[in-house]
């Protein structure tokens, strides 16, 4: 039998993702707003703002409430358009961005996601979310059929604790009424999911999905990303690229 007996999951890069590619979304938003972007410059622009942003860390750890993850959030975006052009009204423009992701029609499940939720709802298997996101995170997972399999769903901006911080872990798995090492959680992000579960007493699996067929970096609300090449799983933590594959690393 598994000594796991609890699981907790990331949300965004893990269970869905955007259903357009961001870059996409981006520019229209943006050129109903006056500046006119191409698609793929403001893809590469993302994914070079968020690769510094998400290792030099500004505020991103720190980050608590509603207003202050919008805050990280409109900065970041910011820094995506330096230098791009003019908008008439940039507070608008973000208004506008930051909406359109809280919309169950921007995000799609990955393929495997819903068998593989309905085997763990089968077989008992307590299940909780532990995502950096904002508090409409449990009315987004409510509209994509996810909240079902969840007992628990933790948002950072509900709760005012963000991944990598131990707490929203410890937190999780109290809700779930387990030990931490009677845990374990995937998630697609070295530090927020693979480090902050292990500070957290739980086992990781590091989810690492290929990213052919994806639809590019992430998007506001969304944490995945695609690691750099020399990021490396600490010892002992497994890796696999489905989630089905991940489960059943630590569920047997």
């Amino acid at each position: 039998a598994s000594l796991i007996q609890a699981l907790t999951l990331d949300a965004g890069g893990t269970l869905f993702h955007p259903s357009r590619p961001a870059g996409l979304v981006y520019s229209e938003v943006a050129s109903r707003w006056g500046c006119r972007v191409d698609p793929a410059t403001v893809q590469e622009r993302f994914a070079a703002a968020w690769k510094t942003w998400s290792r030099t860390d500004p505020g991103r750890t720190t980050v608590a409430t509603p207003e202050e993850e919008r805050a990280w959030w409109k900065a970041l975006v910011a820094e995506v358009f330096r230098g791009c052009g003019t908008f008439a009204d940039f507070d608008g423009f973000f208004d506008e961005l930051f909406v359109a992701f809280a919309s169950p029609d921007a995000w799609s499940l990955y393929p495997e996601v819903k068998a593989t939720l309905d085997r763990l709802h089968a077989a008992h298997v307590p299940l909780a979310i532990v995502s950096n996101w904002d508090p409409r995170l449990e009315l987004l997972c409510d509209r994509l059929g996810l909240s079902g399999y969840f007992t628990v769903i933790l948002a950072s901006g509900r709760v005012g604790i963000s991944k990598p911080d131990p707490r929203i872990f410890a937190e999780a798995v109290e809700r779930l009424g387990v030990a931490a090492r009677e845990a374990a959680h995937i998630g697609d992000s070295l530090r927020d999911d693979v480090h902050g579960a292990l500070g957290a007493g739980l086992q990781a699996v590091w989810l690492r999905r290929s990213s052919e067929g994806m639809e590019g970096p992430p998007v506001p609300q969304a944490v995945g990303r695609e690691p750099d090449p020399e990021d490396a799983a600490p010892r002992g933590v497994a890796v696999a690229a489905l989630l089905d594959e991940a489960v059943k690393l630590v569920v047997s």
